[in-house]
Parts: C-alpha cells; sequence; structure tokens
C-alpha cells in the first residue's frame, strides 16, 4: 500500500502534518477537499488542489509501480542568497522595519552606556582627587 510520501509533493514533514490533523493515507487526501488540505500549516490551496491530484494518480495505479521521481530541492547559491526576497505581506514589512529600528537603538543604547562609564570614571576620578586636596588643605592648615 501506498504512503503519503509516495504522493508526488509530500515529504516527511509535511506528511507528518497531515497525519497529525487526521489524514493519513493515500485514499483519505485523494479524497480531501482543498479547502480541508489547506487548514494544515504551510499548504496553499493551490498546492492542495496539486497533491489531491496526484494523491487520485497514485490511488488509481498499482502499489508496486514505482512512485514518481520528485523535483530536486533548488540549491541556493551565494549570489541567488544575495538576492532581494521576494515581496513580504504589508505586515510582515512592518514588522521587518521595527526589528531594525529595536536593532539601531540598542546599538545606540550601548554606545551611550560606554560613554556614561567613561564619565562615570572621569567623574569618580574628579571626586578623588577633590577629596585628597581637601585632606591636603586640612593637614596645612592644622600645621
Amino acid at each position: 500500500m501506498a504512503t503519503l510520501t509516495d504522493i508526488n509533493g509530500i515529504g516527511p514533514a509535511l506528511a507528518k502534518r497531515l497525519a497529525s490533523s487526521g489524514i493519513s493515507t493515500v485514499s483519505a487526501v485523494a479524497s480531501a477537499t482543498p479547502t480541508a488540505l489547506a487548514e494544515v500549516q504551510g499548504l496553499s490551496a493551490e498546492t492542495a488542489k496539486a497533491v489531491i491530484a496526484e494523491a487520485k494518480k497514485a490511488a488509481a495505479t498499482p502499489a508496486q509501480k514505482t512512485p514518481a521521481k520528485k523535483p530536486a530541492a533548488k540549491k541556493v547559491t551565494a549570489s541567488a542568497a544575495k538576492k532581494a526576497p521576494a515581496k513580504k505581506p504589508a505586515a510582515s514589512k512592518a514588522t521587518a522595519s521595527l526589528e531594525k529600528k529595536v536593532s539601531k537603538l540598542a546599538k545606540r543604547m550601548k554606545r551611550l552606556e560606554k560613554k556614561l562609564a567613561k564619565v562615570d570614571k572621569r567623574t569618580s576620578a574628579k571626586t578623588k582627587l577633590a577629596k585628597v586636596k581637601k585632606k591636603q588643605k586640612k593637614k596645612k592648615t592644622k600645621k
């Protein structure tokens, strides 16, 4: 009997998510509606339609036949990794923008903390010096 991973487009991770949502056989996928499959995390309605079509093919063919070869994963080259990502929804753009601002503010805060530490060192050195001078004046006035 064919397993979920025998369906073109379903890998081990998606098979686990489908099984956890109650869809654990090829025939269950073949008889499911695209809307029901789209409720599984990581599946769009369009992908669900394609998976259902592949499941129907797998259910119709004998189990002895070798499954269709899945397309190889695309290799990401260094130049492709540097390219701008696909357009993000407005919510993620806003989130990314806020994350950048928070990062900049955190860096600025660190710089200001370093400056403050330097000022504190100078101030404490000045106060120590002032105390020493006061003691020396007191000694001179006692003589």
